[in-house]
């Protein structure tokens, strides 16, 4: 019973990492891509590991019977959509407190308006 259940579960995973990868690849493929593009590619690319682990957790499940491969694996694949998220989010909030984006030259906004704007 184990077994069936693991293998629907592998059959499942695998659908949904066959089915991740095109979008991904579509966004992570743009030039100059937006923040907004970027989140969504960060997004689709959480889905990514989470199908791995579920595939992995299934192979080591099969065979060994040893379920706490499933919560590892969990807790491994959400801290690395964690750190995605965080680094997307950080971005974004300085977007927000309207600090220059990095792709911005600073200093040479600086030295133009300087020029062009007298007293």
């Amino acid at each position: 019973m184990l077994a069936a259940f693991v293998n629907s579960f592998a059959l499942f995973a695998i659908s949904g990492l066959l089915v991740t990868i095109a979008p991904f690849w579509v966004l992570s493929r743009r030039k100059g891509q937006k923040l907004n593009v970027r989140a969504a590619a960060v997004h689709v690319l959480s889905d990514l590991p989470g199908s791995v682990g579920t595939i992995g957790a299934s192979l080591v499940i099969m065979p060994t019977r040893w379920i706490p491969i499933d919560p590892i694996l969990s807790v491994f694949v959400t801290t690395l959509i964690l750190r995605a998220v965080c680094l997307v989010t950080k971005e974004r909030a300085s977007i927000l407190i309207e600090s220059a984006p990095k792709v911005c030259r600073l200093r040479r906004s600086v030295r133009y308006s300087s020029r062009t704007c007298q007293g």
